[in-house]
């Protein structure tokens, strides 16, 4: 019996303009050997994945790429639900990918559950009306004239600090 041989696709190749910090930032990590042979790799993924997110927009958007070996496709999926979703659209993807020339025989599904933190509340800084300065300005004689040093008068001058 004869070896069915899967025929050889040339890999889409794209290599992103980097200018500015982004240039600077690649050239220094090419200076690293090990770090340099990634670079192929992890070019490849990025690429891989917007064509992914081309084909399946709404189903693609909170998957990922993790790998792509003799022509196995690998996706991360954050749950259960998400899996079942993008398995149903997966000969929709492999078609699409065949016609990108992508070299995808397999596509595997694995769910990948990340502990996300949810981001920093950016400090908003606000703006105090004269009269609250006024006001506050009065309150710090007030205190300072009993000779206190308390938390509060402390607070108050810092208040004041910031609104000057």
């Amino acid at each position: 019996m004869q070896k069915k041989s899967s025929p050889e696709y040339a890999l889409p190749q794209t290599q992103p303009r980097l200018r500015g910090p982004q240039k600077k930032a690649a050239d220094f990590l090419l200076m690293n050997e090990r770090i340099a042979g990634l670079i192929p790799n992890a070019t490849r993924l990025i690429s891989l994945q917007k064509t992914c997110e081309k084909i399946l927009p709404g189903h693609f958007a909170f998957s990922e790429v993790l790998q792509l070996d003799k022509n196995r496709l690998t996706v991360g999926v954050p749950n259960q639900a998400t899996a079942a979703k993008l398995r149903q659209k997966l000969p929709e993807l492999q078609t699409g990918l065949a016609n990108a020339g992508w070299p995808v025989e397999s596509i595997r599904v694995r769910v990948r559950i990340k502990a996300k933190t949810p981001p920093r509340p950016v400090p908003q800084k606000r703006e105090l009306p004269r009269a609250a300065i006024d006001e506050l300005e009065k309150l710090k004689i007030r205190l300072g004239d009993k000779g206190e040093q308390s938390p509060l008068a402390d607070a108050i001058h810092t208040t004041l600090d910031l609104h000057r």
